[in-house]
């Protein structure tokens, strides 16, 4: 029993240095600057919630002990001792691992075969060190079998870490359990190898286990309160993120997605009408946190006021239109054909007139020299389903998500408004699934071309019709992964990034294929034309591989060339947002828009000349109930991406750190403030409920 205690003492110790060095390795943002007391509490956390993830086994492998030693206490069988010591480690990791797959609510083929796996490990690992006891196996042999095993599990957990985010999120805790089994049984080997006395043995344990003890004390404790240890371990980490996600799970007491309890966001964790994502300004999380010092709901609300009123009354003049005050419809305005070209997941810093280095899109840039740019223009998730349904809703991801899934609801969106103008409505999707409830209303025309020389080709197809009004929309495959270019396009190299720019070159090429067909017959200039994209992808900027993970300034910026017939070039550099792109396009198309539940807005009165155009405050959002349920706020050149899962928040100045490397999170005097983007944040979160009402109780 003291070896065994010895062993896991180790091992945890071992597993915690991995995980914490894996951490601190990643480019977080604060290198060097990281607050002492934070940095304390991080370094306890990793080990405290690596020894909780721990205790099962510890409990369930001293319990088969005991449970081996009262049934070889009636008689001693050979096979009976054999049968014990293969099945119940194997039980015990097949029980621990399918827990692990079941908490994260994600099951997949790589949990199972990794459970295979573990319990075959497992069987030869009980088997060598059965023949080990029987004097069978030279102690040089398991000297070199259990160094083995601790090296394996520390670079299993090592490559857990570095692939974060691009694996199966239900795997990264079962390689954790693997990685750590392995450490313990390597370190049970290389014990058995050794004569450690048995007093010193128990004195390193017990004291290992008062470190462990400490460890988890300081981690329920202070973790809560630290913002910079929990955004590191949500955000940086595989095998810590995940203990805590079953943790999470387990102390979900209300059932309302949410736990009160160490990184847990919910602010009371028995109510379920309380939560980081409820409407209601009584209910909501943030709305009760966001300001260092407690204030009544009155005192919130008229703050948020305040700052809207402020922000609205400089970006339209002394009117005082209020926030988001649509501009007046133009009467008599003319009916162009509109051509919107839409790539699935083009990155803004990868666009040539935006500033990129390499010639990866010579067409694109050679339209965008006689077009509108929108320089800083951003959609509002990184995932395509809700972004897309966000521009034709002319809402913000989640209402517009709700409205799109109700039949009272659905009959109304941009497609279906040019379709009742007399436009002949034509989608042409690289997914057939994109926008699904829209399609299944009836509205429009759907083409599938899963690649973008198809795409392009049902284009000209459509162009080419003698229709009065068309509205086309590819929604091409774009530089989607798989990445790379075409036969016969030469490559900027092997990496990924190299990749993805070949797949940037190639829909270029097409793109300047149809653009070239319009041209020479005569159609352009009849055209108004949109460019731009879904989402921008990761590239492992911030650790994940793809799209839908983060709200990062790489996720979600996105080039927007607009062409309008009769406009000059002009370059936009305010914050522009996604929602406002279609209310845009109605309008100029002499289309009213009267609806209040439409949060975009026109951008014409700000284009051609007119006034300035005003910077409003842009959202995104990964939706709750995703893996990573969560909202950023960019106003002013600063970004605050908030966790509403864990309650962690990352602050950027994105206007000098546009690759939003160094989180200000941690520093009282940071040229971005918390409260300002966190009040900003709290109206969005509960902007249904009845702000106005609230904000007028300071005055009774």
């Amino acid at each position: 029993m003291v070896a065994t205690g010895l062993a896991f003492i180790i091992g945890w110790l071992l597993f915690s240095l991995v995980e914490l060095g894996c951490m601190l390795s990643k480019p977080w943002g604060l290198a060097g600057e990281a607050p002492l007391g934070d940095l304390l509490v991080l370094v306890a956390s990793v080990g405290g919630l690596a020894a909780l993830a721990m205790m099962p086994m510890l409990g369930a492998l001293l319990g088969s002990g005991k449970l081996e030693r009262a049934l070889l206490a009636r008689g001693r069988h050979r096979l009976a001792t054999l049968l014990l010591r293969l099945l119940l480690p194997s039980l015990l990791f097949l029980v621990l691992v399918m827990i692990a797959t079941i908490s994260v609510r994600k099951p997949g083929v790589t949990p199972i075969v990794l459970v295979g796996l573990g319990a075959g490990a497992s069987v030869a690992a009980a088997l060598v060190l059965q023949r080990l006891q029987e004097g069978r196996i030279s102690l040089w042999l398991m000297l070199i079998i259990g160094s083995g095993a601790v090296l394996s599990g520390v670079l299993l957990q090592i490559l857990n870490n570095e692939y974060y985010l691009r694996l199966f999120h239900s795997a990264h805790f079962s390689v954790s359990i693997m990685a750590i089994v392995s450490i313990i049984y390597g370190i049970h080997f290389l014990l058995s190898t050794l004569r450690v006395p048995d007093r010193l043995a128990k004195r390193m344990a017990i004291s290992g286990a008062v470190a462990a003890v400490a460890c988890i004390a300081i981690s329920l404790l202070f973790l809560p309160s630290s913002n910079l240890a929990k955004y590191i371990i949500t955000e940086k980490s595989a095998g810590s993120y995940r203990f805590l996600t079953a943790l999470l799970l387990a102390t979900d007491f209300d059932g309302d997605g949410y736990s009160a309890l160490l990184v847990g966001a919910d602010c009371d964790g028995l109510d379920r009408g309380v939560s980081p994502d409820v409407g209601t300004i009584s209910g909501n999380c943030l709305v009760r946190r966001y300001l260092p010092h407690r204030k009544s709901e009155a005192e919130v609300a008229k703050e948020v006021a305040a700052l809207l009123s402020m922000v609205m009354s400089a970006g339209h003049g002394a009117s005082g239109e209020g926030l988001g005050a649509r501009p007046p419809h133009r009467q008599g305005a003319k009916s162009p054909n509109i051509l919107l070209i839409s790539a699935d997941a083009l990155r803004a810093d990868r666009v040539g007139h935006l500033g990129y280095g390499r010639e990866t899109t010579p067409n694109l840039d050679a339209l965008a020299a006689n077009c509108v740019v929108m320089e800083q223009f951003y959609v509002h998730s990184s995932a395509t389903r809700p972004s897309m349904l966000s521009w034709v809703m002319m809402q913000h991801p989640d209402l517009a998500v709700q409205s799109a899934s109700k039949k009272s609801t659905i009959g109304s969106n941009a497609l279906s408004m040019l379709e009742q103008a007399g436009y002949s409505v034509n989608l042409v999707m690289w997914m057939d699934d994109i926008m699904l409830p829209l399609r299944r209303s009836g509205v429009g025309s759907w083409t599938l071309a899963k690649d973008n020389k198809s795409a392009i080709d049902s284009v000209i197809e459509l162009v080419d019709r003698e229709d009065d009004k068309k509205f086309v929309w590819a929604h091409m495959r774009g530089v989607h992964h798989p990445y790379g270019g075409v036969e016969g396009q030469s490559s900027f190299g092997a990496t990924v990034s190299d990749k993805y720019d070949d797949s940037v070159v190639a829909f270029d090429a097409e793109l300047g294929r149809l653009l070239k067909h319009m041209e020479q017959s005569g159609m352009i200039d009849d055209y108004l034309i949109i460019v731009t994209s879904d989402h921008g992808e990761e590239l492992g900027d911030h650790g994940s591989g793809f799209h839908g993970q983060t709200l990062y300034s790489e996720s979600i910026h996105v080039p927007m060339v607009l062409c309008m017939p009769g406009v000059a070039q002009q370059r936009i550099s305010a914050l522009t947002r996604a929602i406002d792109l279609f209310p845009t396009l109605l309008d100029y198309s002499g289309i009213a828009v009267s609806d209040d539940k439409f949060e975009g807005r026109s951008w014409l009165p700000f284009i051609g000349g007119g006034a300035t155009m005003p910077e409003m405050p842009h959202f995104s959002q990964l939706l709750p109930g995703s893996t990573n349920s969560r909202i950023a706020v960019r106003f002013d050149g600063c970004s605050l991406l908030y966790d509403l899962k864990h309650g962690s928040y990352e602050l950027y100045n994105y206007a000098v750190d546009p690759g939003e490397k160094r989180n200000l999170a941690s520093f009282e005097n940071a040229e971005c403030g918390f409260d300002r983007l966190a009040a900003f944040a709290a109206w969005f979160l509960t902007r249904t409920d009845n702000w106005s009402e609230h904000a007028g109780a300071t005055s009774r």
